[in-house]
């Protein structure tokens, strides 16, 4: 039977800065908002420039909670890593807010290519106009 408990490796950090956001309003599924994704970086395992063009689309929900969909672009020495990130945020009740979520990454075929058969999760906060994710590999 196999161990029902969860172990994780750090793999990378990345910080993301955003631009400005659009509310479309409300949709079906909720109040939807756009966030642009102008720029920012990743540390440790993955390592390279967060370009700008990427977005992160959310869903807010009554009272606190926002749905998150994250995609965006990696430029890193070996090439383009594409990155989409589904989670939930919460208030953090210090004024703040947190995220966890599950991460895709996907890369051409090279030495890099395990991360596309690698299940991630993220953690993270959002400071100002940066938000900086954790991403642990799950083992």
């Amino acid at each position: 039977m196999p161990d029902s408990m969860m172990k994780t490796q750090n793999f990378c950090r990345i910080e993301i800065k955003l631009g400005t956001a659009d509310m479309l309003g409300l949709l079906p599924s909720g109040a939807r908002r756009v966030s642009r994704i102008v720029g920012g970086a990743s540390t440790g395992g993955l390592t390279g420039e967060v370009l700008a063009g990427g977005a992160d689309w959310q869903t807010l929900t009554p009272p606190d909670k926002a749905l998150i969909d994250a995609r965006f672009l990696i430029k890193t020495a070996h090439g383009i890593v594409s990155v989409h990130n589904i989670g939930m945020r919460r208030p953090d009740g210090e004024g703040g807010v947190y995220f966890r979520g599950g991460v895709y990454f996907e890369v051409a075929a090279g030495p890099a290519d395990w991360i596309n058969h690698t299940m991630f999760v993220s953690g993270g906060t959002k400071k100002d106009d940066t938000v900086t994710l954790t991403v642990e590999a799950l083992l």
